[in-house]
């Protein structure tokens, strides 16, 4: 019974989640889509399932034979490998709407494989503490996962950095025009934009240029 996963979101979930991405942004159907799964993965099938899950892999601590543990991870190997298919399915498509793509190194397959990571760790916990604000940080979390990992097509076509750097201090918008134009004449702007989407993605909480 180990293999009986739960069954993904219906199409028509996914459809109307894409749809919120191209009028509403990413961001939105980002936290939409994150809090519908956090209801359907916390449901009694999907606890069933997951106490079973857990209940199997702690045979690796229990002595199980060589075949056994081997029975056991094929199963959980393939659980994960239909669940980052799906999910890097839906994540390719719905950037494709949007004219986005992933920052390189990275693929959709990898982003998939992170957001399970992210969704099981949290499912875990919530198992054990019941917190009723999981679900909520759940989102928050993969809301600035995803976001940091996607860019414009354009943008990744020329290399450019997912960071904008826009103008402000000036003493009106066509000065900031001025400067911005005067900025990306140096050959360090891109440069900077990169380091600054490194920081931010490491979560740093202060930059040194010199």
């Amino acid at each position: 019974r180990l293999g009986e996963s739960v069954s993904a979101l219906p199409p028509g979930v996914i459809g109307a989640v894409q749809d919120m991405a191209v009028e509403e942004g990413l961001a939105a159907a980002i936290r939409a889509a994150a809090t519908a799964n956090w209801q359907k993965v916390t449901g009694p099938d999907e606890l069933a399932f997951q106490r079973r899950l857990l209940r199997s892999t702690s045979a690796l601590d229990d002595g199980a034979t060589s075949a056994e543990l081997g029975d056991v991870r094929a199963a959980v190997a393939a659980i994960h490998r239909r669940r980052t298919d799906h999910l890097s399915v839906i994540y390719r498509a719905t950037a494709g709407r949007l004219g986005l793509q992933m920052v390189e190194p990275f693929t959709f397959d990898d982003l998939a494989v992170v957001s399970n990571v992210i969704v099981d760790g949290f499912v875990h916990r919530w198992m054990f503490d019941d917190d009723p604000a999981a679900g909520q940080r759940l989102a928050d979390v993969l809301v600035t996962f995803v976001t940091a990992m996607l860019t414009p097509s354009d943008r990744a076509k020329d290399k450019l950095s997912p960071v904008s750097l826009v103008p402000r201090g000036a003493a009106n918008t066509q000065e900031e025009q001025v400067r911005l134009i005067a900025a990306r004449q140096s050959p360090g702007f891109n440069s900077a934009a990169h380091l600054l989407h490194r920081a931010l993605t490491r979560r740093a909480s202060s930059v040194m240029i010199d």
